[in-house]
């Protein structure tokens, strides 16, 4: 017997036991509760894509510019301060500053390296320049700021805590020497073998000529 069959039995008792009013069979009647139909799950449809705007190639420069390092710009080189006075005891004329500068140039110095000054300038201020060291320009000037010093050039001296060097002044050559080319430039020697020293002593080279 198949299970139609079967249920087809159950149906017929079940409608004799309505007529007599009696129970003609024994059997779990909770089994006999028609079974709830099955509703089949309604698939949820899937959300739309969301298309994302198109991005700009402008938008694009701007992000990666966010994104890159900034550059701070360096700063500018700050001036040299003065290292040398060169000190006469009167104002040089020009034919000797001219000879003084072609000196100083020759040395490696800067014009912002290089103060010079004369001996009457600084009696009136009563300051003098505040640098490494100082080359006095002849005996006049040496007598003047260091009166009890031996005179003699190509010596280094001190005052206070700076050095200071005593080499042949400018105008002292041309005036007693111009006239005699072979003498200006032994005097020359002389005075460029003291400037040498200084160099070295401000722990200095040369530039290459």
């Amino acid at each position: 017997m198949n299970l139609r069959d079967i249920l087809t039995a159950f149906e017929a008792n079940l409608e004799l036991e309505r007529e007599l009013g009696t129970r003609t069979f024994d059997c779990d009647r909770a089994l006999l509760q028609p079974l709830a139909p099955t509703v089949a799950a309604t698939p949820v449809p899937a959300a739309p894509k969301r298309e994302e705007p198109p991005v700009s190639a402008a938008a694009t420069v701007r992000a990666e510019a966010a994104q890159a390092p900034v550059s701070i710009p360096a700063a500018p080189p700050t001036k040299s301060a003065p290292e040398v006075a060169f000190i006469s005891f009167r104002p040089l004329s020009a034919e000797g500053r001219d000879l003084l500068d072609k000196m100083i140039a020759a040395m490696g110095l800067a014009p912002a390296e290089a103060v010079v000054c004369a001996y009457t300038d600084i009696a009136k201020t009563r300051s003098m320049p505040d640098v490494r060291m100082h080359i006095l320009l002849g005996a006049d000037a040496l007598k003047a700021i260091l009166p009890s010093a031996p005179v003699k050039r190509g010596v280094f001296y001190r005052l206070g805590r700076t050095d200071v060097l005593c080499t042949m002044s400018p105008d002292f050559m041309l005036r007693f020497h111009k006239s005699d080319p072979a003498k200006l430039r032994e005097d020359k020697t002389i005075a460029w073998a003291d400037l040498k020293m200084a160099v070295a002593k401000l722990g200095r080279t040369l530039p290459k000529r």
